[in-house]
């Protein structure tokens, strides 16, 4: 797959995701799931510091 292509698959993809749901409400969902990310990769280099951010 072609860098260029990777934008509208992308998009695609999350139009499948939602569903019949509403935007805000998918908003709120994608959101959260972010921020537990953010939480968990934080928790991570906590424990292992700059090992995490080498592989």
């Amino acid at each position: 797959m072609a860098l260029s292509n990777l934008g509208p698959v992308l998009w695609s993809c999350a139009d499948s995701m939602r569903g019949s749901m509403s935007a805000d409400e998918y908003k709120d969902y994608l959101l959260g799931l972010v921020f537990y990310k953010h939480i968990s990769d934080s928790q991570l280099y906590d424990v292992y510091g700059h090992a995490f951010l080498k592989g």
